[in-house]
């Protein structure tokens, strides 16, 4: 089956308001104050302190690193995503709900907004200035998440009228271009297996327990667990080019370190030892791949 079949390209764009701006008189002020020179020195400030404005800042990290980022394969350097055909309901699904939030905060954000004017008016002193502040409507047009999907490029696709000669070699040259994008989005699967699988082993052999305080000794968070239990639910699906290495990496994570318990790692210096030659292996194997 052609990747054009298994795939398509996705973009997701978010857009909000950056809640901040450079005060030229405060930065003047400052480098006067501190005899340096303006052109060096910026000093911004938050205009208003909502609490809608962070969750939705928060809520557009989580849509780029838990969606998009886990569930979509980087193509181009504007943005643009290779999505499995068997993850687009999921896509979709996870979208659709986090813009469902989005649009939650926005309206209380468009509810409060005068209201938090007048508190910054008291929170920043002499420096509030109410031109700052653009309009209600203007601020909630500058919050959207948007997507836009299009087919992977096929030779196919040319219609052009040329000799039947540079048609082909076009055509040729589009095949070929597709190719090596594939295989350099293979390659980012194989870094993020291995990135995933490292992390694992380092937060793994540099936790432990003090004998004598029974404090622990490093830092080992769930996310570093759960991180891993993503990729393995997924590998074998964005490896949409049935790449024999990423094939065996991911029956091998399947059968030996899938649904890990954080708390049972924790607890257990054995069955954390056991994880990280596991894990280290699979590392092994991968590691040199692309190079």
């Amino acid at each position: 089956m052609k990747i054009q079949e298994q795939s398509l390209l996705a973009r997701v764009s978010i857009k909000k308001w950056s809640n901040a701006k450079t005060d030229k008189n405060l930065t003047d002020e400052v480098a006067a104050n501190k005899n340096a020179n303006p052109d060096l020195i910026r000093v911004r400030k938050t205009l208003i302190n909502a609490p809608a404005v962070k969750e939705l800042t928060k809520l557009a990290g989580r849509v780029r690193n838990n969606i998009v980022g886990k569930l979509t394969i980087p193509w181009n350097e504007d943005g643009t995503r290779l999505l499995p055909v068997e993850l687009i309901d999921r896509f979709e699904k996870e979208l659709s709900d986090a813009k469902d939030r989005w649009g939650e905060l926005t309206e209380e954000l468009g509810d409060t907004y005068d209201t938090y004017i007048e508190r910054a008016e008291d929170d920043l002193g002499d420096a509030f200035d109410a031109t700052d502040y653009p309009s209600r409507k203007d601020i909630l047009s500058r919050y959207s998440i948007e997507v836009d999907y299009s087919p992977l490029p096929t030779g196919g696709d040319l219609r052009v009228s040329l000799p039947q000669d540079k048609l082909d070699k076009l055509r040729e040259d589009v095949e070929r271009q597709v190719q090596s994008k594939v295989e350099d989005a293979m390659g980012t699967v194989h870094k993020r297996v291995v990135d995933t699988l490292n992390h694992l082993v380092d937060k793994l052999r540099a936790f432990g327990v003090d004998a004598k305080t029974g404090k622990a000794i490093g830092v080992f968070r769930d996310s570093t667990v759960e991180n891993l239990n993503d990729l393995v639910e997924i590998l074998a699906v964005l490896n949409v080019t049935g790449d024999p290495r990423l094939t065996a990496a991911s029956n091998e994570l399947l059968t030996q370190l899938r649904d890990l318990d954080p708390e049972a790692l924790r607890q257990s210096e054995g069955h954390r030892k056991d994880v990280a030659e596991k894990a280290q292996s699979i590392v092994d194997d991968l590691t040199g791949f692309y190079d």
